[in-house]
This record gives C-alpha cells, sequence and structure tokens, in this order.
C-alpha cells in the first residue's frame, strides 16, 4: 500500500485558540484509518482543513502541508476537494431538501442525453444502484426533506460511494444515528470500498467499531496527536483508546435495579404512521409503567415512526390509549400536554 494522503505538522488558531498543534496523519491506499477524541479534540477542524471549508481561510489560514500522493496540495474550496478526489460524509447533513434522493445523490454529476437535457432515468438507476450497495430499501423519488435522519444518513453515503474518481473518503460519525442492525450493514460497504482501493478516514465515538474495521488508529487530544495505534499491537484495545482520548483511567461503577409497580401505561391498537421512507401500520403493543421498551429493525422499516406519530409531526391512524384515555396529539404542544415527549434522532 502506497500513501495517498499525508498531513506533516498541521496547526490552526481561531484568534488565541489554538485548536491544532503539530496533527501529522498517513492514510494508504485500501487503508481504513480511524481518527478519534472526544468533542473539542480539533477532529472537525482537520477535516475542514482537509475537505477546503470556507472556514479555515476566512479565519487566516493554517500553517503545515497537506500531500496527496506525496505532492503538496492547497485545497482553497470544497469544490477542489472533489475534484482532488477527497469526498466527505457529514456529521452535519449537506442534502438539498426539495430535491428527490435521486437527485441528491447525483447532485453535480448528472448524466446528459440529447440537448444537454439531464437523463433523469440515468441518474435514477445510478441512486437506486449505490442505494442497493448500502442494502436499503427507499424509493429514489422521496423528496429529501422528509426522510428520517438514519436514512438521510444513508442518502449522503450513497452520494459519495457512487463518485467514480473517489479516492479518499472521510466519514464522519456515519453509524451516530444509527442502531446496531444499521451499522453491521454499513462497515461492510466500508471494507469493500477500502479493498477496491479507497483511503478511508473514519470517524466515531464508537470506539469497538473504530477497532473492528480500522487497521490504524490516531488519538487526538486538545489539539496534539496523543496516540497511535496498529492492528496486531499487543495492546490494541478500547482500553488504550479511551485513555488515551481523556488523558486517565475510565472505572465503569455499577448501579442497582429499581423495582417499580407493574401496570398499563400505554396501549397501541392497528397504530399506523404515514412517515415518508419509515410509515408504520398495524402496530399492537403494550407499554407498562417504569418498562423500557426496545424497538429494533432496520432503516426504513418503521421503528423511528412511533415516536413521530405520537407527537403528531405526521398523519396516524388506529387507536393509542394512555391510562385507558385516548391520545390524540394535534402536535407536539398537544402530546406534551399528555406527557408524551420525544428525543428526536435528529440532535438539533
Amino acid at each position: 500500500m502506497s500513501p495517498v494522503l499525508r498531513l506533516d505538522s498541521i496547526s490552526k488558531s481561531f484568534e488565541a485558540n489554538k485548536v491544532l498543534k503539530g496533527v501529522g496523519l498517513t492514510v494508504d491506499a485500501g487503508e481504513i484509518h480511524g481518527l478519534v477524541g472526544e468533542n473539542g479534540s480539533g477532529k472537525t477542524t482537520l477535516l475542514n482543513i482537509l475537505t477546503g471549508h470556507p472556514v479555515i481561510r476566512h479565519t487566516g489560514g493554517y500553517s503545515g502541508r497537506v500531500l496527496l500522493d506525496g505532492q503538496p496540495a492547497e485545497i482553497r474550496s470544497p469544490g477542489e476537494a472533489i475534484a482532488a478526489g477527497l469526498g466527505m460524509v457529514h456529521q452535519e447533513f449537506a442534502l438539498l431538501p426539495g430535491l428527490t434522493v435521486a437527485e441528491n445523490i447525483t447532485f453535480g454529476r448528472e448524466k446528459a442525453r440529447a440537448l444537454s437535457l439531464i437523463d433523469r432515468a440515468a441518474d435514477r438507476a445510478e441512486a437506486a444502484a449505490s442505494l442497493q450497495r448500502l442494502g436499503v430499501k427507499l424509493d429514489p423519488d422521496i423528496k429529501a426533506g422528509g426522510l428520517s435522519v438514519n436514512l438521510a444518513q444513508y442518502v449522503e453515503i450513497a452520494r459519495e460511494i457512487g463518485r467514480r474518481a473517489l479516492r479518499v473518503l472521510i466519514v464522519d460519525e456515519p453509524t451516530a444515528t444509527m442502531g446496531d442492525e444499521d451499522s453491521a450493514r454499513l462497515l461492510p460497504v466500508l471494507q469493500e470500498l477500502a479493498g477496491q482501493g479507497t483511503a478511508i478516514i473514519f470517524v466515531s465515538h464508537r470506539l469497538e467499531e473504530v477497532l473492528s474495521i480500522c487497521t490504524r488508529i490516531t488519538v487526538l487530544r486538545d489539539g496534539e496527536v496523543v496516540d497511535r495505534l496498529a492492528r496486531g499491537e499487543q495492546d490494541y484495545s478500547l482500553e488504550r483508546i479511551a485513555r488515551a482520548m481523556v488523558g486517565r483511567e475510565i472505572v465503569e461503577t455499577k448501579r442497582s435495579a429499581r423495582t417499580v409497580p407493574d401496570r398499563g401505561l400505554a396501549r397501541f391498537e392497528d397504530f399506523g404512521v404515514d412517515m415518508p421512507g419509515e410509515a408504520i401500520r398495524d402496530l399492537n403493543l403494550e407499554l407498562r409503567q417504569g418498562e423500557i421498551l426496545g424497538v429494533a429493525g432496520l432503516s426504513g422499516h418503521g421503528k423511528l415512526a412511533i415516536g413521530y406519530g405520537l407527537m403528531g409531526w405526521h398523519p396516524t391512524r388506529g387507536m393509542g390509549r394512555m391510562n385507558g384515555r385516548p391520545m390524540k396529539a394535534e402536535g407536539p404542544r398537544g402530546a406534551i400536554s399528555q406527557g408524551v415527549f420525544l428525543l428526536p434522532d435528529d440532535r438539533r
């Protein structure tokens, strides 16, 4: 394997705040390289430098060198990053809500037919192929603005893996909004891409995933590289990464279980929610007081629709009862008045 990307002594300050201090990083072709660190460790700034984010240029630039295939590269805009073969799946989604899933996936590289008209059928087929590669069943004609966060994440990934000139892929917390089932479906796709020669920078707080698919790992703390790990080393462990990230040992404590009354609280009978890409129908379940009820499933199969339906964000049908009384939410205000709250999958 040969180095595709190399960062030499990258430093960056925002006025008096020095957020990167001589960071170095090398990523080989076909490698999945883990980049980890606590919030505020400098990861986002480093990725902004790599992808030509305007905030870097507007705040005085940076020092150090970025090299692609051994040649210095000054990436001044996202367009230049794409032209150089760099792609990024952002933690903060960059989808255009008024366009369809297919239009978002092929945006900027649409196929043309006679008279330079866009060949929408070809673009739709390409988008569907990228989604199928990810194992996602999603109508390419759905508007992106109505998608759940985990489905929007898949559209972001499909857009990048569809780039034929892709040489370096940066994925920033790609599984943060996914359950274990979806993560288990995505990680092999990244490994397949790496097997085809694409260099991948994998940023995640899910350290078990980082250990499972990365051949090397760089740990940042307070803007500095504090540790580097390589698969095959004796201490290639979660404990070592966590210790390097926070600068101290992590001690886990156990709490005793709390007993609660076994009383029914909520019941759903033939409950359905018309949520784009996540619709459910004929759901029947009962929730008891003090119970934590898990709802699992792949993206697009409806697990997120329950909460958004209860909050009145999407049309519902069937019967829902709370303490024996019918539940009818006319929006979040009405749901909250009945004691129903939602912690959304969208962190904003």
